[in-house]
């Protein structure tokens, strides 16, 4: 069974922020956005040479929603699904497929990547080829308060704070390159404010029995096909 495994390990995010863990020269800690808190480790490895012919290292972009689109392309792909499962292709994926990178590892599949968008801090992350955008008070600790219901547009970020990164040159995000860059801060900038015009809102989680759930302390974001006409009357609009 191992000769036929392609083994697949990352971590979900940064180490924390306690007297344990370090993420080395890299800024922030998890629950960031800055590269401490959301540039990982992972690797891959098969004995078969078949499913992963080349060794190597890569610095292009792989979100952790590739994997779905990755791994069944490396299991024989969405015919081989459909006959396995019954289930077609969805229509629209988020999910990249990065099986190039075991076979040849000369192109990178995915050019950006969606970090966050938190309209209770405020803030937005997005990378796109060499270009990192932080938007807002990267060091805002502000909470989402239970109960209410967090619209996104154009206000759900602060756009008077924006700061630039080349993230191959400079990952340790040291110097903010924004003024330098106009045409890339707009670029980008622009890209965030169209995701901003699609995307769910987000809505603090009630409280649960015995306070059980974890959402009741973390802030999270519903389903995709949640709908304000779900919100409880007694929801505030912000």
């Amino acid at each position: 069974m191992w000769e036929d495994t392609l083994m697949i390990y990352h971590s979900d995010n940064g180490a924390p922020h306690t007297d344990f863990s370090s993420n080395g020269d890299l800024t922030g800690y998890k629950a960031s956005l800055w590269e401490g808190g959301v540039r990982t480790v992972g690797f891959m490895f098969s004995e078969n040479k078949e499913i992963q012919p080349i060794r190597g290292f890569t610095d292009c972009y792989v979100h952790v929603s590739d994997w779905y689109q990755t791994v069944i392309t490396a299991s024989g792909g969405w015919d081989a699904y459909t006959n396995a499962t019954g289930l077609d292709m969805p229509g629209e994926l988020d999910s990249v497929d990065q099986f190039s990178l075991l076979s040849d590892n000369s192109t990178c599949p995915r050019k950006q990547i969606m970090l966050h968008i938190d309209p209770v801090e405020r803030v937005a992350g997005y990378l796109k080829g060499k270009f990192k955008l932080l938007i807002g008070n990267q060091d805002s600790k502000s909470k989402c308060v239970k109960a209410l219901f967090y619209p996104l547009d154009i206000g759900s970020i602060d756009l008077d704070i924006i700061q630039l990164f080349d993230i191959y040159e400079d990952p340790y995000e040291t110097t903010n390159i924004a003024e330098q860059n106009p045409g890339a801060v707009d670029e980008l900038r622009s890209d965030v404010l169209e995701f901003l015009s699609h995307q769910n809102p987000l809505q603090c989680q009630l409280p649960t029995i015995a306070d059980s759930n974890p959402c009741d302390a973390v802030p999270y974001y519903l389903p995709w096909d949640f709908s304000k006409n779900t919100l409880p009357n007694t929801a505030k609009i912000l």
